[in-house]
């Protein structure tokens, strides 16, 4: 079964109804505007789809108003009119078809409203979530709103027709559960007998993957089946209008959940995802419920020491409530309880890969300015500050980590939140359990930082204006052979020697090895690579060789080429 992935926000055509409508039944639509005219005896000269809104969502009925601006002509006079014509589509026929109703001419008031935006995915703000949780409880478990028992995600489940099952469809424990929309098939691994095999799977099944060694956490599978309710109850509209898109639906992957980065424009796929992750908390945790209990623990423990207090307060909620700790604790900061932040740091991780790292570093202008400001070095997969407590070299020439900066990494690493993806496979959704780094905005030590610029700007200020003779000014500086260059960049001496003494065009992959053998700081790195003549863009490549030489020009060559390979990308120097 092939799978084929791609970014949503690479497909931007995607998840827009207006388009598909203009798409499939523009020509439709002017028919039946043109025969509408006729029956009037209403000259019509031209007629423009300007606008598409869904009014109603009934089932798996899409209602919408589509709107025309037209030029009429009667007794020699030229009329612009705008005309509504009033349909709906059946979204379980992938919107293969628009069935009008009646088209009636617009007027000021006559404006509807849409229930849906163009995506067809709900419009719900970070305000409506509590109202948005009650609601759906009020619907499928009322006696959580009356008693403060906890929620039952499979009972909610039950409720809304749905089964769940369990198989192991990934062996390695990256992806937690799938919503299915549709009959449909998926690959799942037999443990005992170690083969995989296609199980059919039915519409409206939630699988939850089962890992081989037989271990499970009730509080995560709790989360991960009312998580995928939230997507069944939410966005089956949206599925079936990208499924409309493409018939295959292989699997698109979502690059951003929860948190997508501010100077980023919000997806579909986003939306959804924070969607569900927003609202499984508050239905699993009722704030009036949370409320009465956590006030009962408070003043029954009103003596203890508040960060203990607080400690005891959220096991037992987490026992209660059947959700992690992490998730009780940070329900409790939401609600108010400002004792829930005591002790408490959000968890972020200090190891991050090398994909992860160009990837983020393409993406995000603070991570980007932070590591060209020099202070940084990329050693044992993560990003340390360059200092000796931190950072040594082996007798082999390999940097490494020191033990102090091993046992002090929020000292001297910077940090990255980890953000669930949320993705579409054939005949449903899947939540995964793989993560991408988002980089956690850190202090930076500004006098350490300012000293280092001011002796890097006084090296910057003499250096000549052409490449070749910085070059050799490097060398100079550095106290380095051409023949110890080429050991380090993998540049033969006899090209470097027609570098320094010819301005010729020189490829950018020999500039980028040239700066690892001299070593070079990031702000002398990138003078380097202008004098060279190049200016980087924002191909995978160039991004790949800005992280090397902002972050790793400290490295062995054979280390860079390493990670670039990670990428797929060519190793530079004699391997290239």
């Amino acid at each position: 079964m092939e799978n084929l992935y791609f970014a949503a926000s690479e497909d931007a055509r995607s998840l827009s109804f207006a388009a598909l409508v203009k798409d499939r039944f523009s020509d439709q639509l002017h028919a039946e505007i043109k025969q509408y005219a006729n029956l009037r005896n209403i000259e019509l000269q031209s007629a423009t789809l300007s606008n598409v809104v869904v009014t109603s969502l009934e089932r798996d009925v899409v209602y919408a108003d589509v709107l025309f601006q037209c030029t009429t002509g009667e007794s020699n006079r030229v009329i612009r009119a705008s005309y509504v014509v009033d349909c709906y589509f059946d979204a379980k026929d992938d919107f293969s078809q628009i069935h009008v109703r009646c088209i009636t001419p617009s007027w000021p008031t006559r404006a509807a409203q849409a229930v849906l935006p163009d995506t067809l995915v709900p419009d719900i703000s970070k305000d409506q979530m509590e109202t948005m949780a009650r609601s759906i409880l009020k619907e499928l478990y009322p006696t959580a709103l009356r008693n403060a028992m906890p929620v039952s995600a499979l009972g909610i489940a039950l409720r809304l027709g749905l089964r769940v099952e369990h198989a192991c469809f990934d062996p390695q424990g990256e992806t937690l559960g799938m919503i299915f929309f549709e009959d449909s098939m998926t690959a799942v691994y037999d443990p005992i007998e170690g083969v995989s095999r296609i199980l059919n799977v039915k519409r409206g099944t939630i699988l939850i993957n089962q890992r081989p060694d037989g271990k499970f956490d009730d509080r995560i599978i709790n989360n991960t089946i009312l998580h995928e309710c939230i997507h069944w109850i939410l966005h089956k509209p949206a599925y079936l209008l990208q499924k409309a898109y493409d018939p295959r639906l292989t699997a698109i992957a979502c690059r951003r959940s929860s948190a997508v980065q501010r100077d980023r424009t919000w997806t579909a796929f986003d939306r959804m995802e924070w969607q569900a992750n927003a609202l499984a908390p508050r239905i699993l945790m009722p704030e009036w419920s949370v409320r009465m209990q956590a006030d009962q623990l408070i003043r029954r423990m009103d003596k203890l020491d508040p960060k203990y207090r607080m400690d005891l307060i959220v096991s037992k909620l987490s026992a209660h409530y059947a959700v992690s700790r992490t998730l009780a604790r940070i329900r409790l900061i939401e609600l108010g309880y400002e004792d829930a932040k005591l002790g408490y740091i959000d968890p972020v991780h200090y190891e991050v890969g090398f994909p992860d790292a160009v990837r983020e570093y393409g993406q995000n202008e603070s991570f980007r300015k932070t590591l060209e400001s020099g202070a940084y070095a990329y050693v044992d997969q993560r990003f340390c500050l360059r200092d000796k407590r931190y950072i040594a070299r082996s007798d082999d020439g390999v940097l490494h980590l020191t033990d102090y900066a091993k046992a002090h990494e929020a000292e001297c690493c910077l940090a990255f939140d980890y953000q669930r993806h949320t993705g579409w496979v054939p005949g449903g959704m899947q939540r995964d359990r793989k993560q991408t780094a988002k980089y956690v905005e850190a202090a930076i030590d500004i006098q350490r930082l300012t000293r280092t610029t001011q002796d890097v700007s006084r090296v910057l200020n003499g250096l000549p204006g052409s490449f070749g003779a910085t070059l050799e000014a490097h060398m100079q500086r550095r106290g380095m052979t051409q023949e110890q260059l080429a050991e380090g960049s993998l540049i033969t001496d006899r090209r470097i020697r027609t570098y320094c003494l010819n301005d010729q065009m020189i490829p950018l992959p020999r500039v980028v090895a040239l700066c690892i053998g001299l070593k070079l700081h990031p702000i002398l790195s990138l003078d380097l690579v202008k004098k060279a003549g190049y200016l980087f863009n924002q191909t995978p490549e160039h991004v790949a060789y800005q992280m090397i030489l902002v972050a790793m020009t400290h490295n062995s060559i054979y280390e860079c080429n390493e990670y670039l390979k990670t990428l797929g990308l060519k190793p530079i120097g004699k391997e290239e």
